[in-house]
């Protein structure tokens, strides 16, 4: 708010005024008129009671140092100088050469009074940045967002300011979200799918990675939506994100409908520049120079030093010149060095003093403000805790909205920065700090009794929206701090510290399950995930140090022996996720005596928690993702998993065997090809909504969804590629993808569609795998892809065959595996590249994310290879042929199919790059991040019990699985006595009973087959098996039920029952 010659204290004219009025005809005077007298009491107390309501405001007030003619020879000023100013803290004050008539008339543009006001003006405009980012960037950035906003409709644009001191806003998971957010209030199309996607899959957006949150948000959903005009977002500190090439590559795969232009602002650094230099002609970028932030800054020095320095004007010009030299175009800088004068300025030695030591790096006064933080007083019971830190913390800190944030990002470096003297504040011991803080809070017995007296009422859903714990909130408002964020401070602490692996074994010990029983209530177990995930990030660079330091003869130490502990707990996490995720959401108070009995013995649960004997473990479960797994079976039925729970979510009957099968970006469709039929099925419903007969004789090779989910492309061994409408089923379009110079009767061995479907690579056997453009005129050359010891081959050669291609998700490059097992990474747009023999693959997928191969070898070993050197990460013997391959959405994952199994595995090893902050590979890391591989080893004796049937004394029970085994076991230790009997391998046994007196058993498979034993226990722990019958039911059995003198046996399908008498072996009715 900018005053000219206001009477801010009332003026001596009012009284004039007053008698003018009363003179006038039908005049009168005014009361208010009276209220302007100097000294008056009306505006002593609006003066006082504005001084509290204008402290966020910035007040600037110009007064007349000019005499005013108001008479023959009479000179008076109008409004005193006293008048002319507020007095308050945060006003700016100066004199214009004027008086009270000419104070706001300006002659010219270069009139001195002009020039003044206008430079005042525009430093106030840039004051708003002052409390943010340090060159204007993030004025600009909101004077383009409101501009884009008023001048087209306002749901065009969305924006995101990243800020570095929020931990959680400054990744691209958030930014993401946040702009999804904003479309979503404007748009109410997307709002209706968003809440439609919500509702059917309970996904959890703010859990997810920034993966997830693309490929279904932005990739599945909102570049796929029709939408009026162009989309504008605005992105403000891009160099403040925790991943700025990751937004960046992410912005640069846009496939939309629709024109998508971005703003960004950020600092200079490596990364970005790589970026610019190589893609000029996708990203235009303007550099903002100190020049052009100089007039700005000048005018704020000016005002701020002419209010500041009650001293000569020379003296006054020699500062604004010097701080305006020292600038560097930084604001922040001028602010900090400005406020510093303020405190100092009674001599010119002080001012002279308060500047000196302030070089361009602001090195200098970050120092002396942390000296300044070091000599403050300690305080006890805190008055206004806000006043507090600011007063403590100098300006290092801000508050706002009672959220204490660094003033800048170069504070952050500068505290943490050990480069050249030792840091002001431990990256590790801040981390140590806090996790000791959360984990004692934790560690507490009242929370157990807490928890359980609260109300677990209502859906997993409703606790989700209204958490139980949320009562707790005001009473303890550290709890779901500590609840959520201890392991995280845990992974950053140092590798070394002794009295971290003390309490984190203690808390783990005793009061591990009531932290779980919390998140339970919360709804959301990903934090139990991610808690498992920093634990091992804890572990591994303990486990480095430990090698770096220590010789081999004391790694078995007791120390070495907790972290095995806790090795084994990070296990346990995923693992009860996994195993009883289902069971806690519904049963949160389960964790405590239900499911500790039903780990396996050595887990680190059982041992501490567990009550009685171990339930056979025959199913390893790791922990899924809220989401759903896709699978065809033999029959043509597709079948949808929890992937949280692995149990079956519903079936969609193709009709016919089932030969491809995709999904879309966003997760919701699914499209089959069979024999005969195309089908697109809702994944959630199990609804199909497509059938496209099959209008060629041709075989489908490959199938995808196009760029919208309306259309479907499907690749043919004909080399032809057809793009069908869905709604229409007409055919839009067809390209062959084959040359004049193709050999007539070949047929291709692969094809493959490129991530945004522009492309598709085609190969035939002993022949180079080929790019085609579909975009493209079909008399175009395809771009060939010749291995090196192809070349000098003549055309009619057999070259070396292709096995199978993969894309790398930005399309920038593609993988192919040849038949000697070697990989060959081809960049396609420039004919480059590289051979790789050592990986010996024989099935191979990339990560969503680009950062990862995943291959099995002839052995069914699984590999992970890192990119772009294909240094092995980890290695997995199991000995079984591995028939495919997949990752998870989110990359942490991975499935693979081997026989009628699907096992889903998550190892310790692979890092994603938005995670290697908690590896600690930041300017504070102890760690590299080259490491030796991981080898595991694993059995694959996965089979999974399907049904149980005890003996009247409790003593034994029979089990039977899906590869059609009945197995006899100990009840109480569980232990297996020998095989029963076996269907065939290729079915389960879903029915089982044992006869009261423990000498008949039956079974039932799910082909309806029936086998029934004789059972003889001759001593303890030996048993005879004898024949009965081994009959075949035209359906599979519900139920057996055997007569009380066991002489007859009732066997129950859903549409007959039927008696078998045991006797004669024969159905009697």
């Amino acid at each position: 708010m900018l005053f000219l010659s206001t009477p801010h204290k009332g003026s001596n004219y009012a009284h004039t005024l007053n008698n003018i009025l009363n003179a006038a005809p039908s005049g009168a005077q005014k009361i208010y008129v009276s209220e302007l007298e100097l000294k008056s009491t009306s505006l002593q107390d609006i003066n006082e009671q504005s001084r509290t309501m204008c402290g966020d405001l910035t007040l600037v007030s110009f007064y007349e140092s000019l005499k005013t003619n108001t008479g023959p020879g009479i000179k008076r000023f109008i409004v005193e100088k006293d008048s002319g100013m507020l007095g308050y803290p945060q006003e700016t004050s100066s004199s214009l050469n004027a008086d009270h008539h000419t104070v706001c008339k300006f002659k010219t543009l270069e009139d001195p009074n002009y020039i003044d006001v206008r430079d005042m003006l525009k430093w106030m405009i840039s004051k708003l940045d002052l409390n943010g980012k340090a060159t204007g960037k993030s004025t600009v950035a909101a004077f383009i967002a409101e501009y884009l906003q008023c001048g087209f409709l306002e749901s065009n644009c969305q924006y995101h300011f990243i800020r570095s001191a929020h931990q959680f806003k400054r990744t691209a998971s958030y930014c993401l979200r946040s702009i999804a957010f904003q479309f979503a209030l404007l748009n109410e199309s997307f709002r209706s799918k968003l809440l439609a996607m919500n509702e059917e899959s309970g996904i959890n957006f703010r859990s997810e990675k920034f993966t997830v949150v693309w490929e279904k948000l932005f990739v599945g959903l909102i570049f796929k939506m029709p939408f009026p005009g162009p989309l504008f977002w605005v992105i403000d500190a891009l160099d403040e994100s925790e991943s700025p090439t990751i937004l960046v590559n992410l912005f640069r795969k846009i496939r939309a409908l629709y024109p998508i232009r971005i703003f960004l602002t950020s600092r200079v650094n490596q990364e970005l520049s790589i970026i610019l230099r190589s893609t000029p002609e996708t990203i235009i970028h303007e550099n903002l120079s100190s020049a052009d932030t100089l007039p700005d800054i000048k005018a704020f020095i000016r005002g701020v030093v002419d209010s500041a320095l009650p001293c000569s004007n020379q003296f006054r010009e020699d500062m604004v010149t010097q701080v305006l030299a020292k600038s560097s175009g930084s604001f922040l800088w001028v602010k900090l060095a400005l406020n510093t004068l303020n405190d100092s300025w009674h001599t010119e030695e002080d001012v002279r003093r308060a500047l000196h030591d302030v070089p361009p790096g602001m090195e200098s006064l970050y120092t002396k403000m942390i000296a300044d933080v070091a000599l403050s007083a300690q305080f006890g019971d805190f008055v206004s805790l806000e006043n507090t830190v600011v007063q403590i913390c100098g300006y290092f800190v801000r508050v706002e909205n009672s959220k204490i944030l660094l003033i800048h990002a170069t504070a952050r470096q500068f505290l943490f920065d050990r480069a050249t003297r030792p840091a002001i504040i431990s990256f590790h011991q801040g981390h140590e700090d806090i996790s000791l803080k959360c984990l004692d809070f934790l560690s507490d017995d009242k929370w157990r009794l807490m928890f359980a007296q609260t109300s677990e009422g209502g859906s997993i859903f409703e606790r989700i929206k209204k958490p139980p714990l949320a009562t707790f909130e005001d009473e303890h408002s550290f709890l779901w701090y500590a609840l959520e964020n201890w392991a995280y401070h845990v992974s950053n602490v140092s590798s070394d510290s002794e009295a971290s692996v003390h309490a984190l074994v203690t808390f783990l010990n005793r009061h591990c399950l009531s932290w779980i029983h919390a998140i339970a209530l919360s709804g959301d177990l990903q934090h139990v995930i991610r808690a498992s995930r920093y634990l091992k990030v804890f572990i591994r660079r303990r486990h480095r140090n430990a090698h770096k330091v220590m010789d081999l003869e004391s790694l078995s130490n007791a120390n070495d022996e907790n972290l095995e502990l806790v090795r084994h707990w990070a296990a346990d996490l995923i693992d009860i996720v996994g195993k009883f995720g289902t069971n806690l959401a519904d049963n949160p108070n389960s964790i405590y005596r239900l499911v500790p009995p039903f780990c396996p013995k050595g887990s680190q649960i059982w041992q501490n928690y567990g009550l009685w004997g171990e339930i056979p473990y025959l199913l390893k479960v790791y922990p899924r993702r809220t989401g759903m797994v896709v699978s065809p079976d033999s029959t043509g039925a597709i079948i949808v998993w929890y992937a949280e729970t692995c149990t079956e979510a519903r079936r969609m009957v193709h009709g016919e065997w089932v030969t491809l099968m995709t999904a879309n970006k966003s997760g919701t469709l699914v499209a089959s090809a069979g024999l005969h039929t195309f089908r697109v099925w809702d994944i959630k419903t199990g609804t199909e909504l497509y059938c496209l007969p099959k209008r060629s004789h041709a075989r489908a090779m490959a199938i995808s969804f196009g760029l919208t989910d309306t259309e479907l492309l499907i690749g043919r061994d004909d080399f032809s590629i057809s793009c069908l409408g869905l709604a229409s089923q007409d055919e839009k379009w067809v390209f062959v993808a084959k040359g004049s110079s193709a050999d007539d009767g070949a047929c291709p061995r692969l094809m493959a569609f490129s991530p945004d479907v522009n492309r598709i690579a085609v190969a035939c056997r002993g022949r180079p795998v080929l790019v085609w453009d579909m975009k493209m005129a079909r008399s175009q050359q395809p771009r060939k892809c010749i291995r090196t010891e192809d070349r000098d081959r003549d055309q009619g050669d057999a070259w070396n065959a292709p096995e199978m291609v993969s894309w790398q998700p930005d399309g920038s490059s593609i993988l192919i595996l040849y038949q000697d097992t070697t990989v060959v990474e081809w960049r396609y747009l420039e004919d480059e590249q590289d051979e790789y023999s050592h990986i010996h693959a024989r099935e191979m997928i990339v990560s969503p994310d680009g950062n990862y191969l995943l291959t099995s070898d002839v052995h069914g070993s699984l590999s992970i290879w890192t990119f772009p050197k294909f240094n092995l990460l980890y290695r997995l013997h199991y000995d079984e042929f591995v028939r495919d391959l997949a990752f998870s959405p989110d990359g942490q994952r991975f499935y693979d199919t081997r026989g009628s199994m699907c096992n889903v595995w998550e190892p310790d090893a692979p890092v994603r790059p938005d995670e290697i902050e908690q590896d600690d590979t930041s300017s504070n890391s102890e760690l590299s991040n080259v490491s030796d591989p991981i080898l595991s080893f694993d059995d694959n004796d996965r089979r999974q019990i399907t049904v149980l049937a005890c003996d009247a004394d409790n003593k034994y029970y029979a089990c039977g699985n899906d590869e059609g085994v009945v197995y006899l076991h100990e009840m109480t230790q569980g232990k297996r006595i020998r095989k029963c009997f076996a269907h065939s391998s290729t079915v389960s046994v879903i029915s089982l009973a044992w006869s009261v007196s423990g000498k008949y058993l039956v079974s039932g498979d799910d082909s309806g087959r029936v086998i029934a034993k004789r059972l003889e226990s001759k001593e303890p722990g030996k048993w005879a098996i004898y024949p009965i019958s081994d009959i075949r039911m035209s359906e599979t059995v519900e139920q057996f039920l055997f007569h009380p003198k066991e002489n007859a046996l009732l066997i129950s399908t859903p549409s007959t029952d039927r008696i078998w008498n045991l006797k004669t072996k024969e159905e009697t009715c």
